[in-house]
């Protein structure tokens, strides 16, 4: 099958050919673009994934006395600016196209999504079912490109992500008391994990589609954050002008100051940002929001989608060893714990990450070798001599246009 066929009927190459949706430019640059190498790919993954690890215990030591759908608000918004100026530096000012408007609003609200789900969910569930979730993004990301037919399943996929899966839940769940949270609270904790995990599988797949009309990363990043910021903007005004809700999400904890708002205790002011929370919200803007957002976007240009959320298995193992670290050098702050045996699941994470691996680089070699034996069946039949046919029809289309030859990308990599 011609390239050009192929990338229509699944959008999984990883250099992006010039079709009805690429802006000229961006078709000329994607043309001559070298695509970087699989362990640059991997490693802007992989560094991602460790900077969320870190950011979900940073985030606990700053969000206990801070009203956390605030904390998102002050991220989202400070986050989409400082990403909106990098892109305007980096590629120039790139505002999206009319006709894909409705895919850039897509990608802001899965961010949205991910982001107001996720905090909440960890007010009413726990930071340790919360890590649980996180694995699972990968699994719903390549449920969801299997269906849409960008992703071909293959057992060495399914084993690596469910052995990481089993070793991150594992870790986090062996020994840990679910019992002392309320029943309710539990079920609906749960239930915005599902959609917290959801969003960033979906966001993964809407970028793809953004990144193979043309757009740069950071663009798509920026125009993500900012639509994010903006559907997060009333739905956090509204959890903070209630009471009650303040109440539900900031529940009275036994080593913060207690506070109230109305009549109704809590744990944090509704529209206060204490002093404890400036330095894990700066990492949360900077790490998490530009750096690690902006790697994973990067990389999902250039890597499967199935792929770019296969290394969240990381952020269970990144925050067991922060919490080591922090608790043996500073002492037990924040309510961390120190892991028990829990932390052997963090070899089988491992080993689900090198099996993983391994099935992506086979699949770079078996693409590798297809792409060139479709380029020496084509070569061969246009040089066979047919009276002059063969050859003749070669050569109009070295005048004429593309020839067939010529819709191979040679150096295409593969995640």
């Amino acid at each position: 099958m011609p390239r050009d066929e192929e990338s229509a009927a699944a959008p999984t190459s990883d250099t992006p050919s010039a079709d009805a949706h690429y802006p000229p430019a961006a078709a000329a640059k994607a043309a001559v673009e070298t695509p970087p190498s699989a362990l640059l790919v991997h490693s802007a993954l992989i560094t991602g994934q460790v900077l969320f690890g870190g950011g979900s215990v940073v985030g606990k030591l700053g969000v206990a006395s801070f009203n956390p759908m605030m904390f998102a608000l002050i991220r989202e918004g400070v986050a989409g600016v400082l990403l909106l100026a990098w892109a305007i530096y980096k590629d120039g000012f790139r505002r999206p196209k009319l006709a894909d408007t409705g895919v850039f609003l897509a990608c802001g609200f899965f961010i949205f999504t991910n982001q107001a789900c996720f905090i909440v969910g960890d007010k009413l569930a726990g930071a340790v079912i919360g890590s649980a979730w996180q694995p699972t993004q990968p699994v719903f990301t390549l449920l969801i490109s299997m269906l849409v037919g960008w992703e071909r399943f293959t057992l060495g996929k399914g084993a690596g992500i469910l052995i990481s899966l089993g070793g991150a839940v594992f870790m986090v769940v062996y020994g840990a008391d679910f019992g002392s949270k309320d029943a309710t609270s539990l079920l609906a904790g749960n239930a915005l994990f599902f959609f917290n995990c959801m969003g960033t599988s979906m966001y993964v797949i809407c970028a793809k589609v953004v990144l193979l009309r043309g757009y740069p990363a950071s663009s798509v990043t920026a125009w993500s954050y900012l639509v994010g910021a903006l559907l997060l903007f009333p739905v956090a005004s509204g959890f903070s002008s209630s009471c009650d809700l303040v109440a539900f999400i900031c529940p009275p904890e036994p080593l913060t100051e207690p506070l109230s708002c109305g009549a109704l205790p809590t744990s944090c002011d509704p529209w206060a940002v204490p002093s404890s929370a400036i330095l894990p919200l700066a990492y949360w803007i900077l790490g998490n929001s530009c750096v690690a957002y902006w790697l994973m976007t990067w990389a999902n240009r250039h890597a499967q989608a199935g792929f770019v959320l296969a290394y969240c298995a990381l952020q269970p193992l990144t925050s067991t060893l922060l919490s080591v670290v922090i608790i043996s050098f500073v002492g037990n702050v924040g309510g961390l714990q120190l892991p028990g045996l829990n932390l052997l699941g963090g070899i089988a994470i491992v080993i689900g990450l090198i099996t993983i691996l391994r099935e992506g680089v086979k699949d770079a070699e078996n693409r590798a070798a297809t792409a060139f034996t479709t380029l020496q069946e084509e070569w061969e039949t246009t040089s066979r001599p047919e009276g002059g046919r063969s050859k003749q029809r070669g050569a109009g289309a070295s005048k004429g246009g593309r020839a067939p030859v010529q819709t191979c990308e040679m150096g295409s990599t593969s995640g």
